[in-house]
C-alpha cells in the first residue's frame, strides 16, 4: 500500500506565497515609522491567516484521504475509492461534513505554521541582501 504525503507538509510553500502576498498587501497600508512590534504581530496575523486559509481549502481532500486510510479489510468488504467516499460524506453528511474536525486541526496547526513563517521572516531580514534565498527546511 503506497502512503499518501500528509497534506500539511505538501502546501507550505503554497501557504508561505499566500502569506507573502498577504504581508505584501498589508504592508502597503502601513507607514514607514512603524514600530517592530507591529512588524512581528504583521507577519505572524499573516502567517496565521495564510495558514487558516490553506487548511480549509485541502480538508476535504485530508479527510477522505483519512477515512479512505482507516478502511477495514474485512473479507466479503467492497472497499471504496476516492470520488466514492467523498460522494458518500456528501450524500449522509452534507457539505458540512466534509470539514467535521476542521477546528481541532486548525487549532493545532495554525498557530505552528505562524510561528515557522515568523522565525523564518525574521531570519530573511538579517540578510544583508533580499536577493538572498535561504531553505531552512534544508538546514
Amino acid at each position: 500500500m503506497t502512503e499518501v504525503p500528509a497534506t500539511g507538509e505538501a502546501n507550505n510553500k503554497a501557504i508561505f506565497e499566500l502569506k507573502k502576498n498577504l504581508y505584501k498587501e498589508i504592508g502597503k497600508q502601513e507607514t514607514v515609522t512603524q514600530s517592530k512590534f507591529m512588524s512581528i504581530f504583521q507577519s505572524f496575523a499573516t502567517g496565521a491567516a495564510a495558514s487558516a486559509i490553506g487548511a480549509t481549502a485541502v480538508y476535504p481532500i485530508d479527510l477522505v484521504k483519512t477515512r479512505l486510510q482507516n478502511q477495514r479489510n474485512a473479507p466479503g468488504v467492497k472497499r471504496m475509492g476516492g470520488i466514492a467516499c467523498f460522494a458518500n460524506v456528501l450524500r449522509h453528511e452534507g457539505p458540512l461534513g466534509l470539514y467535521k474536525g476542521l477546528i481541532p486541526q486548525l487549532l493545532g496547526q495554525v498557530p505552528e505554521k505562524a510561528m515557522r513563517l515568523l522565525v523564518v521572516d525574521s531570519v530573511r531580514s538579517l540578510s544583508p541582501s533580499s536577493d538572498v534565498r535561504y531553505d531552512l527546511e534544508q538546514l
